[in-house]
């Protein structure tokens, strides 16, 4: 929860001088980057809150592991780097690494608990 308020705070802050940006490469990237943290997060979420119903009893593991409820959008947020990064603050780059980084554990976890 801690990152998902960091990114939006971030975000929310600076959109304001993204938008006055000049470089229209660093504001695509900027903007691309914005909603791969985003989507990263939320798709996070999104499964946590799954695996809490399964803990309460409200779902069933099977259930859980069905493909609706399954981590989504892999393949974009687990994407390589396109060098988009490097044209972004120093700060911005760590929040979408480290997003990058929740994600893919995510990921690993609900291979684990789907092939179960």
């Amino acid at each position: 929860m801690r990152l998902i308020v960091e990114v939006r705070d971030y975000i929310a802050a600076n959109q304001a001088l993204i938008a006055g940006e000049p470089d229209p490469a660093r504001r695509f990237a900027w903007t691309q980057e914005s909603l791969l943290m985003t989507t990263r997060l939320a798709q996070a979420m999104a499964w946590a809150l799954v695996r809490r119903a399964v803990h309460a009893g409200e779902m069933t593991a099977e259930e859980a592991s069905a493909e609706p409820h399954r981590l989504g959008a892999r393949e974009l947020c687990l994407a390589q780097d396109d060098g988009q990064l490097e044209r972004l603050p120093p700060y911005m780059r760590s929040l979408a690494e480290r997003s990058r980084a929740l994600y893919a554990r995510v990921a690993r976890l609900d291979d684990l608990l789907g092939a179960a």
